[in-house]
């Protein structure tokens, strides 16, 4: 038998144990919904009335409120520069279908209801199987040690006899051991201090040898620095020393200058003259013109 009904806009084809997402309806979780059926389908039976349909009830359980996957919605212009990009995510109700008429079927929402009743009889039980066991540990744990404690007591009691005469050797040994040992601490605390004084010494000699090679270091440096003072000076001595030309006497100036003034003007170039103009008709024109006046 099965049923569809209309939600949120939409319709759903529904049994009996169904789960379905549908719009979000205003109902707390756990709580029974009513759907609409607009069609009931039983075997060969089938009401397509809606009228007769809604008579028979179909009931939800709300599961969860959730919501749905993004969708993603992009606005596009073109030659616009016009874009846009935004995502939407659907607010949801999970209903499981608990009733179609008198067909039914076990929730979620009722397992879950009962396993919270079972959960405290089983932690109560757990709970005291844990107090049991730790109890029956106790006792076995303080028999045992009971029965270490008799041994002890029986072997120590077995053992006295023989046992006296070797503790007694045991404890002079361990007394002669403790006195060899402070014996030795107190020798090594007494030839320490030597050993400071000795080293103490030790600088105060070297001193000595310091203090000589520190008279005798001024008198090989002064040695040193004469040979570089004599090597210098064979230098200084072989290089020529420069010589500027002689100036010339004023006197020999000016027989140059006396000299220069005196060359002969026929040294001289030329001054080139312009060749005289030639007659022109006009002009002797002019001029015949005169000589008959």
């Amino acid at each position: 038998m099965y049923a569809i009904v209309k939600t949120g806009g939409k319709q759903y084809k529904v049994a009996p144990g169904d789960i379905i997402a549908v719009e979000k309806l205003d109902a707390e979780e756990g709580k029974k919904v009513v759907l609409e059926a607009i069609c009931i389908v039983d075997g060969n039976k089938i009401e397509a009335d809606p009228e007769k349909a809604s008579k028979t009830k179909v009931e939800a359980v709300v599961l969860e409120q959730f919501k749905g996957e993004k969708q993603l919605v992009f606005k596009f212009k073109k030659r616009k520069n016009y874009k846009k990009l935004r995502g939407h995510r659907q607010n949801l109700t999970r209903l499981q279908i608990a009733s179609v008429g008198a067909s039914r079927s076990e929730t979620k929402a009722a397992s879950a209801a009962g396993a919270k009743k079972a959960a405290p009889a089983t932690t109560a039980a757990k709970a005291a199987s844990k107090v049991e066991a730790g109890a029956v540990a106790t006792a076995e744990k303080a028999a045992g040690t009971a029965k270490a404690a008799a041994s002890t007591a029986a072997k120590a009691a077995a053992e006295k006899g023989p046992a006296a005469g070797t503790a007694a050797k045991a404890e002079t040994a361990a007394k002669a051991a403790a006195a060899s040992t402070e014996a030795a601490v107190t020798e090594a605390a007494e030839k320490k201090p030597a050993a400071r004084t000795r080293a103490a010494a030790k600088p105060a000699a070297d001193a000595e040898p310091a203090a000589e090679a520190v008279e005798k270091k001024p008198a090989t440096r002064r040695a040193a620095a004469k040979p570089a003072a004599e090597k210098e000076a064979p230098d200084a001595e072989k290089k020529p020393a420069t010589r500027k030309p002689a100036a010339k006497p004023a006197a020999a100036a000016d027989a140059d200058g006396a000299a220069n003034a005196a060359k002969p003007a026929a040294e001289k170039k030329p001054a080139t003259r312009k060749p005289a103009a030639k007659p022109t008709a006009a002009d002797a024109a002019s001029a015949d013109k005169t000589e008959e006046q």
